[in-house]
């Protein structure tokens, strides 16, 4: 059995401002950089064999700050990058319908094979994650691994453990800093603990950087 805990980052200014990121390199705001301190804080009891994350700075400093207190290495990995949106990253969120009314059509109704412009098709982002994390298995037999990535991401490994179609809506949460429990046992993916965002309401985790 391998154990895969993945979390999404800390929150980002364009999160809160409501513009897909993709491939675009945002960085954690300050509460980002509050959350990444707590989901540190809830994890460092917990040993981990490798820490994995997107190469994305705001996925890559929240998986330093969990690995911050451990003699080991963040490996940051292109492969798991947010999908990327093309033409869409960097634009308000509202102003999509207006200036791509196919492509946001086909988004919204998550039409798997439709391209977006000068994106990824949500096949393709599917099948480089799904691979991807087949590949993490196989080179980390019985061992936990640590994955810091993204809400699609997530999406996806969502979809990969419980055979969720790709077009199917989705009804569960993508939190930041969610934890996020998942087992590889022969040939399947289960989810074991999804979306667990407790240690946010922890009150006594205080940014180092408290003048910033």
């Amino acid at each position: 059995m391998t154990e895969l805990i993945f979390v999404r980052h800390g929150v980002t200014d364009w999160n809160r401002e409501k513009r897909l990121q993709g491939h675009t390199d945002i960085a954690l705001n300050r509460e980002g950089r509050q959350q990444a301190a707590r989901v540190a804080k809830a994890l460092q009891h917990e040993v981990f064999d490798a820490f994995y994350s997107s190469d994305l700075s705001r996925a890559l400093e929240t998986a330093q700050t969990v690995a911050s207190h451990r003699a080991q290495v963040v490996l940051p990995q292109p492969e798991l990058r947010e999908r990327h949106y093309g033409l869409f990253e960097g634009v308000p969120q509202h102003e999509l319908p207006q200036r791509f009314p196919q492509a946001y059509a086909n988004l919204k109704v998550r039409d798997p094979h439709a391209d977006l412009p000068g994106g990824e098709s949500l096949h393709d982002f599917y099948q480089r994650i799904s691979t991807y994390v087949q590949l993490l298995v196989q080179q980390h037999p019985a061992q936990r691994l640590f994955i810091a990535t993204h809400g699609g991401v997530l999406d996806c490994i969502y979809r990969l453990c419980t055979a969720t179609p790709l077009s199917a809506p989705r009804a569960w949460e993508l939190p930041n800093t969610g934890i996020n429990r998942v087992r590889h046992e022969g040939n399947e993916f289960k989810l074991m603990v999804w979306a667990d965002t407790q240690h946010l309401l922890d009150p006594d985790v205080q940014l180092e950087t408290e003048h910033l």
